[in-house]
Order: structure tokens, then sequence, then C-alpha cells
């Protein structure tokens, strides 16, 4: 990522940190986290959890759990209090979600001595003095990605609508590929089109669709499955990087591609966000290629 990007972008986010901490009690909305730091909405949970390997929800949740941690060592609240504290509505939830990380009960990890923090990427945790305890911001850790601009033509496409986490769509193409081998029909290279943002969405609710390339006077067939559709890709410039490797990866992907490589461009992003899987995809999965798409504004 360029010098003056890579601030531009560590300003943005350490602004939404601030607030997020600040309002730990009463977290702001995906809306209120876009306009403070400039990015669009529609990509705003991808970039934060790209940069920071968690998502606005994750870290809040993370914060609120040190200083839960912070307050059992510290304070002489009792479990139900720390409990309503960290935000949980019932100390059941709060035991639960205390063991899953410091696997013990609130109660057990009370008399220990040692420091509260969780593990995170970013290394930003909570400090009863500030909230948080500020330091250099590493945007998206782990392996760089590098993208580019490119034109790309209008794409017709033969969609299935998928309804549900995205890395799930794998049964959707199931589904829209044993109809279509089994009407004959003529298709072109595999595409996977996405309309949420992972990052704040629900999963239940993020909308995709499986899709295959299809002729300019393609027709769906009579009788067809009330999912199938067709639908286009505009016309228009795009940021684009590769992704080598197995599908299990493109989450991890995504995230890099959304939270540096991206960026990097100092590019407007639109609201147009798909992949394509090229090549036979029988062999070694560690060769497989997937070209990530973004619109630009």
């Amino acid at each position: 990522m360029r010098q003056d990007t890579a601030r531009d972008y560590r300003a943005r986010l350490e602004a939404v940190i601030e607030l997020l901490v600040s309002r730990l009690d009463a977290p702001p909305s995906v809306a209120e986290m876009a306009e403070i730091s400039g990015f669009s909405r529609f990509h705003f949970g991808r970039i934060f959890g790209g940069a920071l390997g968690e998502s606005p929800g994750d870290f809040s949740r993370r914060i609120r759990l040190e200083r839960a941690g912070y307050l059992l060592q510290n304070s002489k609240l009792n479990v139900s209090e720390v409990s309503l504290e960290a935000g949980y509505e019932s100390l059941e939830a709060f035991s639960r979600a205390f063991r899953s990380v410091w696997k013990m009960n609130p109660s057990d990890y009370r008399p220990r001595d040692g420091r509260w923090e969780i593990q995170a990427a970013s290394g930003i945790h909570w400090d009863p003095e500030t909230g948080f305890r500020p330091r250099p911001l590493v945007l998206a850790p782990g392996k760089p990605m590098q993208a580019t601009l490119t034109h790309e033509p209008l794409r017709h496409l033969l969609a299935m609508r998928h309804v549900g986490p995205y890395h799930e769509i794998a049964q959707t193409f199931e589904k829209l590929a044993a109809y279509v081998h089994g009407q004959g029909l003529a298709i072109g290279e595999s595409l996977a089109v996405y309309y949420d943002d992972p990052g704040v969405t629900p999963a239940h609710e993020l909308r995709s669709d499986a899709s295959f390339l299809v002729g300019e006077d393609f027709e769906l067939p009579a009788g067809h499955p009330g999912a199938l559709h067709l639908t286009q890709i505009p016309a228009g410039e795009y940021i684009t990087a590769a992704h080598i490797g197995s599908y299990d990866g493109l989450g991890d992907a995504w995230s890099r591609f959304m939270g540096e490589a991206a960026p990097a461009l100092g590019r407007p992003m639109g609201q147009v966000t798909f992949e394509i899987y090229r090549g036979d995809c029988s062999g070694d999965p560690a060769t497989w290629r997937t070209d990530l798409y973004v619109s630009v504004v």
C-alpha cells in the first residue's frame, strides 16, 4: 500500500476505533461508522475486517470482554454485575463467552493476577486509563496482495440466487450446474456475484448469485426453477486481484483485497463485487485461480 494511502486509511480506521471504544455500551450503527470513516457504507465492514482481522461487532465484543477481565481482577463488582457491564443480558451467555476465550469460568478468573488481553491481529486492546492503547495500526495483516485497474466488458449471466453465508454458495453452484447440464445449455465460465457486505450483514441474510456466463441472446428455458434468473455485470472500470489456491481461502482473500489491496490504488470503490473462477478446478487446489473484482465509482 502506498505510504500516503496507508496513512489516510489508518487515520480513518483509528477514528472508527475511537468511536467504538467510546461507545462500548451503545455501539454506533454501520451508517455512523461509515460516515466518520468516509468509507462507503456498502464496503465499510469488509474494509474494517480486512484491515483489523475482525468485524466491528467482533472488535467491540472482544474489547468488552477484555474490560470484563480487568473488572474481575480490579473491582468489587460481582460476576453478574461484570456480565451486565460486558453487555450480556444473562450470566449464562457471559460465562459461555468468557470460557470460550479464557477456558475457565469468570469466578475462577477473578483471583488471578495477569493480563486481560485477548489475542487479536490488530494488537489493539482495552486500557483502563484510555479505553484502548493506541499503537501503530498494521493494515491487513497477512500475505500481501497486488491489485490493478482494468476495464471490463458487459457480462450476461444465467444466475441462481443464494441466500446465506457466502462460503456456502458452492451448494447453489451444484444445483445450478446440475440444471444447466441436464438441459444441455451452452454456458461459459462461472462467476459469483455478491450483493451485501459480510462485515456488517448477518450471515443468514447475505445475498449472492451463483452464475454462468451466457450469450446476449440467451433466454430462460420454460419451466425453469424460480431461483433461476438472468442478470448482468455492467461494463466499466474495476479493481481486480488474483487469489491462487483453494476456494476455502476466498474469505481471507476478500478481506485482504478489500482491506488493503483495493484501497491502495486510491480509487473510490463502487457496489459491484464479483469473482471469476479461472481454468479447470479438478486439479491441485493449490493452483486454482480466482479473480476478485470491485467496481470503481
